[in-house]
């Protein structure tokens, strides 16, 4: 009579009234617990920071701080510099995809020069990421 396989009931608890928040709200926020263990998944299994490398509290710390700082640095990135198709892209795709391209840096005539092998779209998305980031307002 009853078919349990059409329904779902769950449970929230929480402490917010429904004076300030409505249902609706309630729900969206305690959905998007799933997004902030994502950011935990990349912290530890991309940046490496799944474990701590000695026995001293200053120096994993540091380490952490570190890890914590070029994740951020690489967020900031795709957000800012580079097109919405990488904006969402976590940050394994994004470090293949752009920064894992087999390149050389020359020095020639005390000017530096990188020359990346890399197809022409790929090229000119990191030049317009370039010159959107070296004219940033951000910078000044």
């Amino acid at each position: 009579m009853f078919d349990s396989s059409e329904y779902r009931y769950w449970a929230i608890i929480t402490n917010l009234t429904s004076e300030t928040d409505n249902t609706n709200q309630v729900i969206l926020t305690h959905q998007m617990r799933g997004q902030m263990e994502k950011s935990i998944g990349e912290l530890k299994h991309h940046c490496g920071l799944d474990h701590l490398p000695c026995g001293q509290f200053s120096a994993n710390a540091m380490y952490f701080t570190i890890g914590i700082l070029a994740a951020n640095i690489l967020h900031l990135l795709k957000q800012d510099t580079f097109f919405d198709d990488y904006v969402k892209s976590s940050i394994k795709t994004f470090r293949y995809k752009l920064i894992h391209l087999p390149a050389r840096v020359i020095k020639h005539g005390r000017v530096l020069f990188i020359k990346i092998v890399s197809s022409l779209d790929k090229f000119q998305l990191i030049e317009s990421a370039y010159l959107r980031y070296t004219l940033s307002p951000m910078l000044c």
